[in-house]
């Protein structure tokens, strides 16, 4: 499973990521769009949208769920706004998982069939940090932009997750949210 997110608390200048201004679009065109990139790199773009629900009311999502299929391979996504999340990926295979953590660019976990908690791995090179990770990106924008060097990502490289995402916008359905009847028509919070 993907899972990332915390309440949302950054300074915004402006209110254009919420409600209708935002074209009805929320936490999953922001932090699920870095998620989606990642699922990509790692499984390929043959990713198949199984199942996507999220908590809109006709404007921007807080909180999303979707069920995305390669293979045999299900992959939960869980994003949110409201709360924070674990942020962190974990994949469990038959002869081993691993934990990675957002937040943790120099380490993953490995863990043994039956094993909870694993044991640490550092990889080496990584950053540390994402400000570790801020020259890189600069040095690679730069030797494109001045040098003609190819980016280590292109525009085409993106365009499976931004379909995936289309796919799930497409596909919209709200989650049960049974503490929050409407009696009558719904009404539109956009």
């Amino acid at each position: 499973y993907a899972e990332e997110g915390d309440r949302f608390g950054w300074p915004a200048a402006t209110p254009s990521m919420f409600g209708a201004r935002s074209g009805g679009k929320g936490v999953l065109l922001d932090i699920g769009a870095h998620v989606f990139d990642l699922l990509v790199w790692w499984f390929g773009p043959e990713l198949v949208l199984e199942e996507y629900r999220d908590d809109s009311f006709g404007g921007s999502e807080a909180a999303a769920h979707a069920r995305i299929r390669t293979g045999s391979t299900i992959i939960h996504v869980r994003l949110s706004w409201l709360a924070k999340q674990a942020n962190e990926y974990r994949f469990d295979g038959s002869q081993s998982g691993l934990d990675w953590a957002v937040y943790d660019l120099d380490r993953v976990r490995r863990r043994a069939p039956g094993e909870v908690e694993g044991r640490e791995v550092r990889l080496s090179g990584a950053p540390k940090s994402f400000a570790g990770l801020a020259p890189q990106v600069l040095e690679d924008f730069l030797g494109a932009v001045e040098q003609g060097r190819a980016p280590a990502v292109t525009p085409a490289d993106v365009l499976p997750s931004m379909r995936l995402i289309e796919a799930c916008y497409a596909s919209r359905e709200r989650f049960e949210m049974p503490w929050h009847a409407f009696t009558g028509e719904s009404r539109d919070v956009g």
